[in-house]
């Protein structure tokens, strides 16, 4: 087998048993290997619904390729929660996401659509005076 570059040095016409071959922009392939550096994971667990809107703990979210959230409703009654999203952990707001009704011994994961630098769950009680307990996991990987 051997080779000769064409007139442009855009390809290589190569002889194998006889045969020629052109191939055409030969360039070295790499193939980088994927490793995840860090696995985060953090629970917050017997946390109680009211009739006001309670908060998880802010996470800055700003160093993650991706996360969620795992929300279980572990008490009696229906809940509501939904993932809200800030740019400094003041202003914050739901952007569109979905707000989800968990029963009781239900679990939901979340995932937010937008990025933002921080992240929490809003939750609730989903009855006026029928409180409930929620645990949420979360995890992200860098």
């Amino acid at each position: 087998m051997s080779g000769i570059a064409d007139d442009n040095s855009s390809g290589l016409i190569i002889e194998d048993g006889g045969n020629l071959f052109y191939v055409c922009n030969p360039k070295k392939i790499r193939y980088k290997r994927q490793s995840f550096q860090c696995f985060c994971s953090d629970s917050e667990e017997n946390l109680g619904t009211s009739d006001q809107e309670r908060y998880s703990k802010t996470r800055d979210v700003s160093k993650f390729r991706t996360f969620t959230f795992l929300i279980k409703n572990e008490g009696l009654n229906s809940i509501l929660c939904q993932v809200e999203i800030s740019p400094e952990g003041v202003n914050w707001g739901a952007f569109g996401e979905l707000e989800y009704t968990l029963s009781p011994g239900q679990m939901q994961p979340i995932v937010p659509q937008y990025f933002l630098h921080y992240a929490r769950v809003k939750f609730k009680n989903k009855i006026p005076g029928f409180s409930s307990v929620i645990a949420i996991w979360f995890q992200g990987q860098r």
